[in-house]
């Protein structure tokens, strides 16, 4: 399949600082890219512009309705119901229980979902149990749960993910595996920014090693020395 998402020569600047440099690469449909770094290397930058929530110099385009790339910057609406940022803090209403903060989002996307579609996603996550109760009250791991089953209601062709794994225990770690290779398969073009190389290796099928805002290098073989090599690359 060909790219969904595609970064030409990303700069951007915060003052007089620049955090990315000419950032160039692609991610195809099916496809499930790692994006990993030092703390404070660009990463989440990357992912807001990617999202239209920073201006930037450059060009991002995403997957059109025609199966062509368009720009991401001239069609915001196009690119806010097909782009999905999974991220922490997730934007919940806490006065509102699980099961109607997915009912809201599935509105705003427009998706005509019933309530056995928004209970099943839940259930699926683990979250059954919690269906009425007030998202306030959710712990870390349990909102990370109830995002991954919000992106899983409304299947964006184009995903981003920026420590998707933060606060989640090991079963909802195998959950979230399980959930990537569904994507892969759907055809989703997913991007993962994470420093756990381990977690990495489980769910990546490419890496794209990010030092000081510049791409360092891509590494398509995931292994055990995948680790050692990202740290050769950024040296660190």
């Amino acid at each position: 399949m060909g790219a969904a998402l595609k970064i030409n020569g990303v700069q951007k600047n915060f003052g007089t600082k620049r955090v990315l440099q000419d950032v160039s690469f692609e991610v195809g449909a099916g496809e499930v890219v790692g994006l990993v770094g030092n703390n404070g290397c660009g990463k989440t930058t990357l992912i807001k512009c990617c999202m239209g929530l920073l201006d930037y110099q450059g060009k991002i385009e995403i997957l059109g309705a025609d199966g062509g790339l368009i720009d991401a910057r001239k069609n915001p609406k196009h690119t806010f119901l097909q782009m999905h940022w999974l991220t922490q803090p997730t934007g919940w209403y806490d006065a509102m229980s699980g099961y109607d903060n997915l009912s809201l989002y599935s509105k705003l996307y427009d998706k005509k979902l019933t309530k056995r579609d928004v209970l099943g996603v839940m259930e699926k996550c683990g979250l059954q149990e919690d269906v009425a109760t007030l998202v306030g009250s959710y712990s870390l791991g349990m909102t990370q749960r109830l995002a991954i089953a919000k992106c899983m209601l409304y299947k964006p062709k184009i995903i981003l993910m920026d420590e998707p794994l933060n606060g989640l225990d090991v079963n909802a770690v195998d959950l979230f595996v399980d959930w990537c290779k569904e994507l892969r398969e759907q055809g989703a073009a997913v991007l993962i920014s994470c420093h756990d190389t381990n977690a990495v290796q489980r769910l990546c099928t490419r890496v794209v090693v990010v030092s000081k805002g510049k791409i360092v290098g891509q590494i398509t073989e995931m292994d055990d020395t995948l680790k050692e090599r990202c740290v050769q690359l950024t040296g660190k």
